[in-house]
Parts: C-alpha cells; sequence; structure tokens
C-alpha cells in the first residue's frame, strides 16, 4: 500500500485538463437554427488568398510567423520523435469574465468540444486517429493540443479542426444543458480537495477587485444559470486570429506545415469590434488579511499569500529562486524549520507568473494532533525573516542550478515546450520563455535578499486575520515592461543540434538493440539511438525474496525504497540531490511486491558519474534514523488524510476484495488502519536487515536507451552492478484469480460534495491469450476514453452525470490474473443513475457486440497511440527492461499490433460473451449518500 506527498500538487492545479486516464468523450451534436449565435459570426473561411505568413522572430529553433489577419504562428520542427504537438492558445481566461459570468472562459473551453457544421463530433474523430487531445482554461488564457503520429494528412486534419472551432463552434443551447451538469461536477471534485479550497479563499481574500480572485472554475450559481446568449457573445468577442498564437512542435516539414496553416486560417477575419480594454488593477494591500475554512478531515494546512509583480517584471526571476529556497525538499528553509522539527509533514511555497500582480504563496500540512498556531507563527517567521537571516550564495546557486537544469530538460522535448509556451504567451510574448531563463541565470543573492525585504511584509501578508493598525504600511506593486520592450532585438542562445531521425518501429528498435548478460545472472539491453540534448534513459529492475522469506516485511520493504535517496555513507540527501542537478540528472526508486525499480534520465556526458553515483545509493545507504522519522511522519500524515477522502476509501476496499492473499503476505493489501500500524511500528533495525538480506543485482534487468557510448556501457553497467549480491534469492511469488461476484459495497464520507463508483469483474488470462486482443478493442469502446467512448457518450454526454467516467483493462503476463474495472466519479445523488448506465452498457456491449465503425476506429486509435508510446525513450526503456524479464522481445508487440489490427467484430463479440458476465459485476461507491438523500 503507497503512500505519496500529492497534497501540493493536487492545490495548485488550478486549470481544467480532462484526465487522459478517466478519458471521457464529448459527443456533440447538430446545432439547431434557433440556437445560433445572436452575434455576427465571422465569415466562413474560404479559399487563403492573402499574403503569405511574415516571418517575425526566430530563437533557438523557434520561428514566429505572422498571418494577415494577426494570427500568430510559431514552428519548432524537431527529429527528436516521430510525433507533433498542435497547441493553441487564446489570450482569454477567468480574468475576463465580467459580473455573474464567473466560469464562463472554462465552461466554453468545454463547450468547444462539442462540433461545428464540419466537424460533428470531434472525441470520435480525434480518438479514432489516435489523436491525444485535451483543453486547459486558466486565468489569462485557454488552450487546446492535440499530439499525434506525425503525419502530414493528420497535421493537416488537425489544423483544419482548431481553425473551424475557432469561429464555427456550435456553442448551442441543448449542449449547454448537459455540459453544465458536467462542469458542475468537476466543481463537487474539486470540493473533496480541502487544500485547494483553501488557496482559493486566500486567493479571494487577497484581491479585493481584481478577477485573480476568482476561481477559474467559477461560481456554482453563475455556471447553473449561464445565459446562452452571453456565452455565445464571449465566444465570439475573445476566440479571433488577432488573440490567437498557433503552435506547432515535432518532425514535420516547416513549408508544407506553413503552407497548410496558410491554407486553414488564412481566409478567416475578425470581428468587426475591437478586443476590450482591461483596466482594473488591484490597489496595494492595508494590512493582513485571513480566512478560515472548516471541513471535515484530519489533516490540517496552514497558508500565506503575498501580491508580488507581474511576470515581465525584473523581480519575478529573484520570486521564483526565493519560492524554491524557502520551499524545496530538503534543502528548503521551511522544511528544516517545520518538517524536521516534525511540526509539519509537507512544505511548498510558490511564485505566481501571471500578466498582472500574482501571488506568492506557502503552504505547510499539519498532521493530525500537530499545533497549527506554532506552524503559522514559524512558518511566518521563516518566510518574512530573511532581513535577519539573509540568504546565502550557496542557496541560490543550488536554485539556479536546478532551475536552469529544467530549462534544459525541456528543450528536449519539443511537444513539452510547445504546451510550455502557453503560459508565457499569455503573458505576452513567447520568447519570454527565454527571457526567464536567461534572468534566472543572471539573478544575485542580493536579488533575492531584496525581493524577500520588498514583499514579504506584514502588510502585505493574508493568511488568516485581518487586524486594523494605526499605521498601515502600504507596499506599492512596480510597473512592468511590456513584453515587447524585453524581447526588442532579443537573438537568444544558439539552436539545439539538429535532430537525427530514428524509426521507433519494433522491428529497427529490436536490430538495434543488444541484449548481454550480466556477471551475477542479470540481464542487460542497450538501444543506443539519438535523442535530443543528448539525453539517456535508465531502467534497473531489482527482483528479491519468496513468500516465505518476505513475509510480513511490506512496511520494510516500502521504507528501503524511500530511504535510499536520503544519504549514504559519502553523501548527504541534499548533496545527492545537488549531484543530481550538476549532472544534470533524474533519478526516481520506487517498490512494489519483490521488486525495486530505480529510473534514470541524464545526458551523454554525464552517463558514468550518473551509474557511478547510482551504485553508491545502492550499495551504501547510511539509513539516517532522523530521515526515517520525517518518511514515517509524512507517509502517516498522507494516510490520515486518506481516511475521509472517497476516492481513497473506495479504492481501498475495491482491491481488498478482490485481494486472494492472506494477511502478512508480501502482496497483501491492508486497511489504513492496519498500515498506519505497521509503519508506527517499524523500526530502523527491521529496515536495514530487509536492505542487508534482499538488496542485490543477482538476476537484475537493466535496459539504457539514448545517446550513449554502446561500447563502453556494459563496463559501466557491471562496474556498478557486479559483485552486488543479496543473501536471499529470488523465487516469483504466483499470483491467483480472484472469485468476486456481485458484491455492492456503500462507503459513507460525510461533508464531501463529490463521490466515487467503482466496479470490477475478475478474469483469468494472460496477455498470450487468444482473447486477449479481442477484449482490448472492446475495453477501448466501452470506456477507453471518457471523451468518447459508450461509458462517456452515456454518462457524460446525453446525460451530463459526471465530469470523467471510463473504464480498464488489466491482465496478467505470467499468471492468469486481472480484472476489468469501470469507473466514474459524481454528485453523491447521481451515482446510483452511473451504476444503472454501468450495469446497462455493459450488458448492452455484451449482448449487441460492436459496430463496424466503432471497430475500425478503436483498432486505428489504439494502434497510433501505441505507435507514439514507443516514441518516448523513458517508456521505451522499461518496456525493455519488462521485455528482458519476461524473455521476449520487441517481436512480440509488433505480433500483438498484427493481432489487434487483425481483430474482427465477431471475434470482439465471442471474447465478451465468453469472458464477461454483467451479473456478475462488483459495486464499490463512496459518498455522502446520507446528505444526498436527506
Amino acid at each position: 500500500m503507497a503512500s505519496g506527498k500529492t497534497f501540493l500538487a493536487a492545490a495548485l492545479a488550478t486549470s481544467c485538463a480532462l484526465s487522459a486516464l478517466m478519458a471521457p468523450a464529448l459527443v456533440p451534436a447538430v446545432a439547431y437554427a434557433a440556437d445560433q449565435p445572436k452575434v455576427t459570426a465571422p465569415a466562413k473561411a474560404g479559399k487563403a488568398d492573402f499574403a503569405a505568413p511574415r516571418a517575425v522572430a526566430s530563437v533557438e529553433g523557434i520561428t514566429e510567423y505572422r498571418l494577415a489577419n494577426g494570427l500568430r504562428v510559431l514552428l519548432f520542427p524537431s527529429e527528436a520523435k516521430s510525433t507533433i504537438t498542435v497547441n493553441v492558445v487564446y489570450r482569454v481566461g477567468s480574468r475576463m469574465e465580467g459580473y455573474g459570468e464567473t466560469g464562463m472562459a472554462h465552461l466554453l473551453e468545454h463547450m468547444m468540444f462539442k462540433g461545428t457544421p464540419d466537424h460533428h463530433d470531434i472525441p470520435q474523430e480525434t480518438q479514432k486517429r489516435g489523436f491525444q487531445n485535451n483543453a486547459t482554461t486558466a486565468e489569462d488564457r485557454t488552450n487546446y493540443y492535440e499530439t499525434f503520429d506525425a503525419r502530414q494528412d493528420y497535421l493537416d486534419w488537425a489544423l483544419g479542426l482548431e481553425a473551424d472551432r475557432m469561429v464555427h463552434s456550435f456553442v448551442a443551447r441543448k449542449d449547454l444543458d448537459s455540459e453544465m451538469t458536467v462542469v458542475r461536477n468537476e466543481m463537487e471534485m474539486r470540493e473533496n480537495n480541502p487544500v485547494g479550497i483553501l488557496m482559493e479563499r486566500m486567493h479571494s481574500s487577497a484581491y479585493l477587485w481584481h478577477h485573480y480572485g476568482h476561481s477559474t472554475i467559477g461560481a456554482r450559481s453563475d455556471v447553473e444559470n449561464v445565459d446562452i446568449g452571453h456565452l455565445q457573445a464571449f465566444y465570439h468577442r475573445y476566440y479571433r486570429p488577432d488573440n490567437a498564437t498557433l503552435v506547432i512542435a515535432g518532425k514535420f516539414d516547416p513549408a508544407k506545415a506553413l503552407a497548410s496553416v496558410q491554407a486553414a486560417f488564412g481566409a478567416l477575419k475578425n470581428p468587426a469590434e475591437a478586443l476590450p480594454p482591461e483596466y482594473t488593477v488591484e490597489p496595494a494591500q492595508d494590512g493582513e488579511r485571513s480566512v478560515t475554512l472548516r471541513r471535515v478531515g484530519d489533516t490540517g494546512y496552514e497558508g500565506l499569500a503575498y501580491h508580488i509583480p507581474a511576470a515581465t517584471h525584473p523581480d519575478s526571476a529573484a520570486l521564483s529562486i526565493l519560492s524554491f529556497i524557502l520551499g524545496s525538499t530538503p534543502s528548503g528553509r521551511l522544511h528544516k524549520a517545520l518538517v524536521e522539527q516534525k511540526l509539519a509533514t509537507g512544505v511548498s511555497a510558490s511564485a505566481e507568473k501571471r500578466v498582472d500582480p500574482g501571488l506568492a504563496m506557502a503552504l505547510a500540512e499539519v498532521p493530525k494532533g500537530g499545533d497549527a498556531a506554532k506552524v503559522l507563527s514559524v512558518m511566518t517567521g521563516v518566510v518574512e525573516g530573511v532581513h535577519d537571516h539573509p540568504i546565502t550564495d550557496e542557496e541560490v546557486d543550488r536554485a539556479k542550478t536546478r532551475m536552469l537544469k529544467n530549462y534544459d530538460q525541456l528543450m528536449d522535448n519539443p511537444g513539452g515546450v510547445a504546451l510550455s509556451l502557453t503560459d508565457v504567451i499569455a503573458q505576452g510574448d513567447w520568447r519570454l520563455l527565454f527571457v526567464g531563463r536567461d534572468r534566472i541565470a543572471a539573478v544575485t543573492t542580493a536579488d533575492v535578499q531584496r525581493v524577500g525585504e520588498t514583499y514579504f511584509r506584514q502588510a502585505n501578508r493574508t493568511e488568516g486575520h485581518f487586524i486594523p493598525t494605526a499605521a498601515p504600511e502600504r507596499v506599492d506593486i512596480p510597473a512592468a515592461p511590456t513584453a515587447a520592450s524585453l524581447v526588442d532585438g532579443y537573438k537568444g542562445r544558439e539552436a539545439a543540434v539538429a535532430d537525427t531521425v530514428f524509426d521507433s518501429s519494433p522491428a529497427n528498435i529490436d536490430t538495434h538493440t543488444q541484449r548481454l548478460e550480466l556477471a551475477d545472472g542479470g540481464k542487460l539491453a542497450l538501444l543506443a539511438k539519438p535523442a535530443r540534448g543528448q539525453a539517456v534513459n535508465l531502467v534497473i529492475r531489482l527482483r528479491y525474496g519468496d513468500d516465505a522469506s518476505l513475509t510480513g516485511k511490506d512496511a520494510a520493504c516500502e521504507a528501503v525504497a524511500s530511504m535510499l535517496l536520503k544519504g549514504t555513507t559519502k553523501h548527504s540527501r541534499q548533496q545527492i540531490a545537488d549531484l543530481l542537478d550538476k549532472m544534470k540528472a533524474n533519478l526516481a526508486i520506487s517498490s512494489g511486491t519483490q521488486q525495486t525499480s530505480i529510473a534514470v534520465r541524464t545526458d551523454r556526458a554525464h552517463v558514468a558519474e550518473v551509474l557511478a553515483l547510482v551504485s553508491e545509493i545502492l550499495r551504501e545507504p547510511a539509513f539516517p534514523a532522523d530521515e526515517l522519522e520525517q518518511w514515517r511522519a509524512a507517509t502517516i500524515s498522507d494516510l490520515e488524510s486518506s481516511r475521509t477522502d472517497p476516492q481513497s476509501l473506495a479504492s481501498n476496499a475495491f482491491d481488498r476484495a478482490f485481494d486472494t492473499t492472506q494477511p502478512d503476505h508480501p502482496g497483501h493489501i491492508d486497511t489504513v488502519d492496519e498500515w498506519i500500524a505497521k509503519i508506527k511500528a517499524l523500526k530502523l533495525e527491521e529496515v536495514k536487515a530487509f536492505y542487508h538480506a534482499f538488496y542485490g543485482a543477482r538476476g537484475a534487468q537493466v535496459a539504457v536507451v539514448g545517446d550513449f557510448d554502446a561500447a563502453a556501457m556494459p563496463q559501466l553497467v557491471q562496474a556498478a552492478l557486479g559483485g552486488f549480491v543479496a543473501p536471499q534469492p529470488y523465487t516469483r511469488i504466483p499470483e491467483t484469480p480472484a472469485q468476486v461476484a456481485g458484491l455492492d459495497q456503500v462507503i459513507q464520507t460525510p461533508d464531501k460534495a463529490n463521490a466515487i463508483l467503482l466496479a470490477g469483474l475478475p478474469l483469468a488470462m494472460t496477455e498470450d491469450d487468444p482473447d486477449y486482443p479481442a477484449l482490448l478493442i472492446a475495453n477501448r469502446i466501452l470506456g477507453g476514453s471518457t471523451l468518447h467512448s459508450r461509458l462517456g457518450d452515456r454518462v457524460r454526454q446525453k446525460e451530463g452525470l459526471s465530469y470523467g467516467a471510463g473504464s480498464a483493462l488489466s491482465v496478467g503476463a505470467i499468471d492468469h490474473v486481472g480484472r476489468l474495472t469501470l469507473q466514474a466519479i459524481a454528485a453523491p445523488q447521481n451515482v446510483a443513475k452511473v451504476k444503472t448506465a454501468f450495469s446497462e452498457e455493459l450488458a448492452r456491449l455484451v449482448r449487441d457486440g460492436v459496430t463496424d465503425q466503432e471497430l475500425a476506429e478503436a483498432k486505428s486509435g489504439f494502434l497510433d497511440q501505441f505507435r507514439m508510446g514507443r516514441t518516448e525513450d523513458a517508456r521505451l526503456a522499461s518496456l525493455l527492461a519488462t521485455n528482458l524479464y519476461l524473455g521476449r522481445t520487441m517481436a512480440w508487440s509488433a505480433e500483438m499490433e498484427a493481432k489487434v489490427a487483425a481483430v474482427t467484430s465477431a471475434q470482439v463479440a465471442s471474447a465478451l460473451r465468453t469472458r464477461i458476465d454483467p451479473d456478475k459485476l462488483s459495486y464499490f461507491r463512496a459518498g455522502d449518500f446520507a446528505k444526498a438523500t436527506n
């Protein structure tokens, strides 16, 4: 039962992004004439006969063009991966919403998937092409993006789609009725996250007039009562060529792409009305403010917020570095003052980069029974105490090294760059991405000290209480320069080295992969290939123990993996983190039953040093007692939080029902209370004993993918792992299929606005079963995507019950085990309807089978995504390591793709009738059903 620090990441996620894992599909229909906008829309695009796109600027491989209608176009060609990402950014977000219109920008984002006269079913059309597409809304912008196989016809189709829905989306009353309830369910989902709501309250308290004080999701009453005419007017006011930037990144021909852009967008016209001006300026805060949130839960949080300048202001870079110095782990000042002193179990700090002045924030997680007042007092003293405790050169250098490493690694991923440009485009210009990097590099310790003393002051603080003061302080936020003044004449650094094409087909991967035996029985797979930034990805899998030797040791097993990066006999936790940053490396260690995985990302120049450090971490861990206590406190705090979380409780009940093992078995699923008891009882001696008994590289699997010296790598790996042998040998523990049918478990979670429904059916099969390819396709049609599948179409699109509904199929690689899982979130009063939909849709699938169109689209989309997965070096390294363990080559993948491509509707029907019995589906639901009933 794993734990993870997720509260801060969840709290800081303020934009809407539909989960690809729960992937629903919007199913738009043609709008009725009465539903069409009352405002005058731009004329339908004709032949693009305007002037050719004009080159504007080129920086580090990215070139900007401008169309005659004002559309900005950014091209970032790269041969790094055989994919293309198209990202359209509109400079409109919740900041532009009027009174009674909160949530309109986000609601419109949802409506943009409901179709156009030429694209009636956008989710269906993207799914059948295997597109990975999504959209997000934030305060300053909205963006729509697609990532797909690098094909010119796919690029042309994506550009045509985005040009079409820029000016011709339906935005119809009948679609709004169902989509409003979907957005309302998304609100309910967010309501289950106390720290996220606390941050919304802090924003609303910090801002009296500016719309940054409004949540992007909007007020429930505004969303429920939005006027379709107002929504249509908002759409036609802001969705226009001169308010948009189109980004294309990946493997494409720039000349052909530019011609396609001109053909798709060149004839689009802007409305006659100019964009409305914005003039609201938040006045200087005149005293500390506070907000208190009281809800059910066990874990507390304390937060601080301070007004800071806009993203383009020179102080923005120094504030980012100061946030790292305060909030990083383990070097951060807040971590040392709160976590290491056992007052808090987690901390973070951030500095917003917005078009207008934003907030710098600090958060701390208070464990059950902790002293919240003391946490707030200590946190305030640290954040506002830089005058008495000056910033050091070492702290600034560490922050700059980490942040500049992240910039370097970002440029290795063209698709990531395309999406990362979204916010800087909203801030004024895409080149601010590089200006920001250069500013980080130029920040001095004095700069960081100055911004801390300037902005982190009592009168500028929002934390809990407003107290009138006889002589209030004012912190005037200075005006920021325009983006144009910052990028005028800017050249940037030299563009990255040109990419080299690599064919990621299974046959070519096999041809270029060396498979070697290591001295202690391990196996090594080497795929030397071109990689952007000379990147190298490495995966090490250590396997250990058997049923008898691992019994009762699951807590020690998880603790060892979590402790390996906390220090060795030669380097402290902080020193390891600093070394990884200097080596431009990322290192992650995770554990499971009988396995520890080490994932490494570095570059060609540092791979030897990184392997040496990995060897030291594996062979010479120090297991510091204080670090174990920090891990114990954080793990227990996370578990305590899960006691009232519907998703955690339902998932635990679901997994326990399908668990066939006995207590203390290595793979047994514990209750929250049982796992807390084990963590509390764990001794440092038990952690060390587990390591010495089980950790070693005998029989390990190692895979390396990327730009490295293939001749030297075997010796480097052997030096890192050779002779590292554990006393306890490895014998695989077999799994047995569950015997679960017809359960219906209800879990009450008071004061939670959102509920979850899980349903499952056990399967006894392996990946080599003849029915497996057909069931893969059946699952994709049933619920493989929230945006387009039978479950998504009904639960989200037609009935508007859920923000996300879908299904998943998992089976064993060796043992005959597996299950079909259905999942959806919904308001508690709607869960019964979702349960009915699950039952009826699964029964209909088994009874009637699938249509030829569904089959063709599912196979096409599945195979496109399968092929795209092989272009990611980290995923490919993991796959090669798995293949070493299973005795497979990439020929197995090629055969599986061929089997999927050959699946017929008759085979799908036969597999469903043979394997799936809808009457045996088991249900697990958690939510505030008592309140919903009352």
